[in-house]
């Protein structure tokens, strides 16, 4: 009989970042141990540490993950809840998304390895998103931005 996973939850910000055509950037996640969410476009983000607030979380994500500093705006007013299952672990993540700017920097270029969690930042028009390559959750996220 298999073991049961622990299971844990947590909370994910993300920035839906815009550049002056309209363009919105997307992350292409490296994570070859989840394969539903393996090579999969989404909004640039990471996790909320214990004790950070959410608008600081997403200020340090957006350095470490497209090497940006970004302006953060208003709140997308939807939550998406995803359940991830890791070989190791069941993840509930509670997705909170905010309208971005880059503010100092530019986007970094990325070469996937083991290390990193992104496999390569893109500029897309949204008619040109490929929702069908898309983690569960981003259509609803641009809908909720009035985008789509």
């Amino acid at each position: 009989m298999d073991a049961v996973k622990p299971r844990k939850q947590v909370v994910v910000v993300c920035g839906l970042i815009t550049d002056d055509n309209g363009q919105v950037l997307l992350a292409l996640r490296h994570e070859p141990a989840l394969p539903s969410a393996h090579l999969k476009w989404e909004l640039p983000g990471g996790g909320v540490e214990f004790g950070e607030k959410i608008e600081e979380a997403l200020r340090r994500e957006m350095i470490e993950e497209i090497g940006a500093e970004v302006e953060v705006g208003e709140i997308i007013p939807y939550i998406h809840v995803g359940e991830w299952e890791f070989p190791a672990e069941i993840i509930q993540a509670f997705v909170i998304n905010y309208f971005c700017r880059i503010k100092k920097g530019s986007v970094i270029n990325h070469t996937a390895n083991h290390e990193q969690e992104i496999a390569e930042l893109k500029w897309f028009q949204v008619k040109n998103i490929p929702w069908d390559q898309c983690l569960p959750g981003l259509r609803e996220i641009f809908q909720a931005a009035k985008l789509i």
